[in-house]
This record gives C-alpha cells, sequence and structure tokens, in this order.
C-alpha cells in the first residue's frame, strides 16, 4: 500500500473497513483460497473518497479524482465516508467532501 494504517476499524456490518486513507470493501477483496496457509497481500480497492498511496491524488472508487498540489499534500489524514480531513505540513487542516449526488 505504501502507507501506514492508523486507526482501523469496521463498519458495524463488517463489510467495511475504515481507515486513515480510506474505506476499504471487504467484499472486494478476493477471498483466498482455502486450501493455502498463506494468503498473498493484495491491494485493496478503497470504496468511495480515499488518497492514493503516493498522497497526490484525491479518489474515488479507487479512480484518481483529484492531483493535490505539494502545498495541498497530507502529512496526516482522516477518512469519514466521502469526506476527508487533510493536515499539511505547515499545520493547517483542509477538508474535502466528494459528492456526486448534488447538481
Amino acid at each position: 500500500m505504501g502507507r501506514t494504517l492508523h486507526n482501523i476499524s469496521f463498519n458495524i456490518t463488517g463489510s467495511y473497513l475504515y481507515s486513515n486513507i480510506g474505506t476499504i470493501a471487504l467484499s472486494s477483496l478476493e477471498t483466498p483460497n482455502t486450501t493455502s496457509t498463506v494468503a498473498t497481500p493484495q491491494s485493496p480497492r478503497y470504496k468511495y473518497t480515499a488518497l492514493s498511496s503516493d498522497n497526490i491524488w484525491i479518489t474515488f472508487n479507487s479512480k484518481n479524482l483529484l492531483w493535490l498540489p505539494q502545498e495541498y499534500r497530507p502529512s496526516s489524514s482522516a477518512v469519514l465516508g466521502n469526506t476527508l480531513g487533510i493536515g499539511v505540513g505547515s499545520g493547517k487542516v483542509w477538508l474535502c467532501t466528494v459528492d456526486f449526488h448534488k447538481p
């Protein structure tokens, strides 16, 4: 993945994993073969709004959506649903909400 995960948690149904990088739909991950004793690491497909592993894109459903100039790239971040909270090196914090349902 390229980034350290902090504050991971499951939603109440166990179908999503929330993290500081984004939300992972667990149903999108392949189930390892039950005869295998070691699972191969997989790149998660983030559901909804997330950050790319290199911190230069805001993504939506794992597709690059918004390129971040250097001064807007996170030194820390939090994601809740479609809203990103991004802390930058200068100490400033900015929010970005992706909403495709509004006109």
